[in-house]
């Protein structure tokens, strides 16, 4: 029973989420149907931000019960045009198992980020 409440709270540690999000002046006009293939995706940052990020002591210590809590920019452009930036947020830990209930937020800890902007354009 004590292997059976450890290996569960391994498990659960190890849940991801994640959401993308694009800045004010992001400009989905510019990303049409015959140019999709084209998004060209560029991390701003060398190191992500966010707490946690890079000392996942508690996280560690508590099993996952306290997130890790990662933030990374990017420059979203079509060819050579910028369309703007977006923000994607990263937690992994026991929270981000209950994150997907809400719309903006999927499960995962690997995002396609030209792939979620071009769903986001087909459900606006």
């Amino acid at each position: 029973m004590k292997h059976g409440v450890f290996i569960i709270s391994l498990f659960l540690s190890g849940c991801a989420s994640y959401k993308i999000e694009t800045s004010s002046s992001f400009d989905f006009s510019k990303i049409k149907d015959d140019n999709r293939e084209k998004i060209e995706v560029i991390k701003l940052n060398d190191y992500p931000q966010g707490g946690q990020c890079f000392e996942p002591m508690l996280f560690v210590l508590t099993l996952g019960l306290i997130p890790t809590h990662c933030v990374d920019d990017y420059e979203v452009k079509v060819g050579s045009v910028s369309v703007g930036e977006a923000k994607a947020t990263y937690m992994s830990g026991w929270i981000p198992l209950f994150l997907p209930i809400h719309p903006k937020w999927k499960y995962g800890g690997n995002p396609n980020i030209s792939e979620d902007l071009v769903q986001k354009i087909e459900n606006q």
